[in-house]
């Protein structure tokens, strides 16, 4: 392939958005680009294939310039274009996606994407609407080694000298640092996080949700309290198989995400513990993890970071993610 030719995953999407733009009042509806995993773009317009006889010329001459123009992020013409009855719930795809995002308005005509992602949907997804009131705090950082957990367990200790509840859960899975720092291992409860993800995927959370709770030393002396709800417990035993199965969706007639599952466990303890904060250290980095307490949970987010051009160009990214995205309310 001659690479001076060549689209690269960075240009398709402006490409795609022209040759829209350039035919967005003839369509005379609005569309949905739709950019699969491997980063290929095709038109997702309402309504049935079979009824758009009296526009088929501008459709295929369309849907041949769209292919022609995307190079290796094209599909071929026949297939560059779909409908709504194509797809299982098509019409709901296009009219009620929480992943849909609107991109440009040309002539009154609204031209929105959904983005298929391996990783990373949900910092771009609305928060949930909880069941519970407690105020919730995230920690999060993009580079690990800023002060982060310090910071959390010393404003735990202010919070519960003063006599107030505090839960804190350990979300850092793939380093939890938190679980060991303020629970020592006779101190840990039977379960944890990783425990509760795998038996919830099989249907049976309830057995060691009682058992993933316990009372941290460094408030023993205190009027107040703080509680801990730990990656691992004492009998967690095989942690690395049961972290590598934490990130499945849950499987069966009512699929749910993994934020979705996190805000079920979180909710589920908040209504028994019934704290006054909850407090959730988040995994350092870009990741699902992090998408999810930053975006999702109806946390307030405190960013860490250390004044170093490594952490600011991190932090770049995911600001610029956002801007491409004015639209999106979910942080604030």
């Amino acid at each position: 392939m001659n690479s001076e030719k060549a689209v690269l995953f960075n240009q398709a999407l402006k490409i795609a958005l022209d040759r829209i733009k350039a035919v967005a009042s003839d369509i005379g509806e609005d569309i949905t680009l739709v950019r699969d995993i491997h980063g290929r773009i095709r038109v997702l317009l309402r309504g049935r294939r079979e009824d758009q006889l009296d526009r088929k010329d501008l459709l295929d001459s369309f849907s041949s310039d769209l292919s022609n123009s995307l190079g290796a992020y094209s599909f071929p013409p026949e297939r560059a274009l779909l409908f709504a009855s194509d797809l299982l719930q098509g019409e709901e795809i296009i009219g009620e996606s929480s992943d849909r995002r609107l991109l440009a308005e040309e002539k009154g005509v609204k031209i929105w994407l959904i983005d298929r992602q391996i990783t990373g949907q949900d910092w771009l997804r609305q928060s949930f609407k909880r069941r519970t009131t407690n105020p919730r705090v995230t920690f999060f950082s993009v580079k690990g080694g800023v002060g982060r957990s310090t910071a959390l367990i010393i404003w735990s200790r202010q919070l519960a000298e003063q006599g107030k509840k505090v839960l804190i859960f350990d979300l850092d899975l793939e380093s939890p640092g938190v679980s060991s720092t303020l629970l020592s291992d006779d101190h840990l409860p039977d379960y944890g996080i990783v425990d509760w993800f795998v038996e919830e995927g099989v249907g049976q959370a309830g057995i060691v949700e009682k058992e993933m709770v316990a009372v941290s030393s460094l408030a023993y002396d205190l009027i107040g309290e703080i509680k801990v709800v730990p990656a691992y417990g004492r009998k967690t035993e095989e942690y690395l198989p049961k972290l590598a199965r934490c990130y499945v969706e849950s499987s069966g007639p009512e699929s749910s995400s993994w934020a979705d599952r996190l805000e079920h466990l979180i909710a589920e303890i908040e209504d028994k513990e019934k704290p006054d904060l909850v407090i959730l250290d988040s995994r350092a980095g870009i990741h699902d993890i992090a998408a999810a307490a930053v975006t999702r949970l109806g946390a307030q987010t405190f960013l860490f970071a250390v004044d170093s051009s490594q952490t600011w160009k991190a932090y770049s990214f995911l600001f610029h993610h956002w801007q491409l995205h004015p639209n999106m309310q979910s942080v604030r």
